[in-house]
C-alpha cells in the first residue's frame, strides 16, 4: 500500500518497492531504503532512480536498544534535510521498510516535523489517518521522535 503522504513523498513497503509501475507512473527519482536486508531491484539502479539506504534495525536485545536509538536520532536531521532538498527540486521521493509500519513512517514523521514544526501527536494522527499500517506508539522510534520532535522545538 503506497500513499503519498505530501506532495512528492511517497510511502511504502518491500513490495511497493519491487512495483516497477508505481516507480515509473510516480516518476519516483529517489528511492530511500531503511532495511539493511532488501535489495534494490535492478531496474531501479538501470533507470536512474538514485537508490540510498538508511541502516536502521528494529531487531534489537535490550542492551542495544539506548545505542540504536541514539544512532538512529542522529541521522534524523540529515536524512531530513536529504528529503528537502531534493522535494524543493521537484523530486519524487519513495521511503520504504521491509513493511511499512516502523522504520520509513518514523522516516517520514521526522521530516513532517521538520519542516512544518507541528507536534509530534499531530503529526502522528495525520500519518495515521492517511496510512493505517502506522504502528509506532509504542516503539522505539517514538522515543526517538520524541527526541527529534524537542531538539528542532529549540531551533
Amino acid at each position: 500500500m503506497v500513499i503519498e503522504i505530501i506532495n512528492g513523498l511517497y510511502l511504502g513497503n518491500k513490495k511497493d518497492a519491487y512495483n516497477a509501475h508505481f516507480l515509473k507512473t510516480r516518476r519516483i527519482n529517489i528511492i530511500i531504503n531503511t532495511t539493511n536486508d532488501v535489495e534494490f531491484m535492478n531496474e531501479c539502479i538501470k533507470s536512474g532512480i538514485q537508490c540510498i539506504r538508511v541502516n536502521i534495525t528494529d531487531q534489537l536485545t535490550d542492551e542495544n536498544r539506548m545505542k540504536h536509538n541514539r544512532d538512529y536520532y542522529y541521522q534524523l536531521g540529515n536524512i531530513c534535510l536529504l528529503i528537502d532538498k531534493n522535494l524543493e527540486r521537484n523530486k519524487n521521493i519513495f521511503v520504504h521498510c521491509r513493511h511499512g509500519k516502523y522504520r520509513s513512517t518514523c522516516l517520514i514523521i521526522a521530516y513532517i516535523l521538520y519542516k512544518t514544526r507541528m507536534k509530534l501527536e499531530e503529526v502522528y494522527d495525520l500519518i495515521s489517518y492517511k496510512y493505517p499500517l502506522v504502528k509506532l506508539k509504542n516503539h522505539l522510534f517514538y522515543n526517538t521522535l520524541k527526541m527529534f520532535e524537542e531538539e528542532i522545538s529549540n531551533k
